[in-house]
């Protein structure tokens, strides 16, 4: 697996690390938001839509917890982890 690659299975389900699901799942009510590397899009692995529905999926697994979510698409970027820009671009987004 390369280090930016989504973990799915071969019928394009999201497979979560052990105990996500649960972690997830216990901060019900509160706010999660997901920020995510995603260059496999750039590199035309992915499309946006893809990547929206892996959230889609994990948001299904964990009883709807994440409430949005941030893809970065570009292999060299400033948006990209561990750089805050996802994070701060997300919260002006939700105020």
């Amino acid at each position: 697996m390369e280090d930016d690659e989504i973990w799915k299975d071969e019928a394009g389900h999201v497979e979560l690390l052990p105990g996500v699901e649960e972690k997830l799942e216990s901060l019900h009510g509160k706010p999660v938001f997901v920020v995510t590397n995603q260059s496999g899009i750039e590199k035309g692995l992915l499309t946006p839509p893809d990547v929206a529905g892996f959230i889609a999926q994990i948001n299904r697994k964990c009883e709807g917890v994440v409430m949005d979510y941030w893809a970065c698409p570009y292999a060299i970027s400033e948006y990209r982890k561990p750089n805050p820009s996802m994070l701060l671009g997300l919260a002006d987004n939700e105020t």
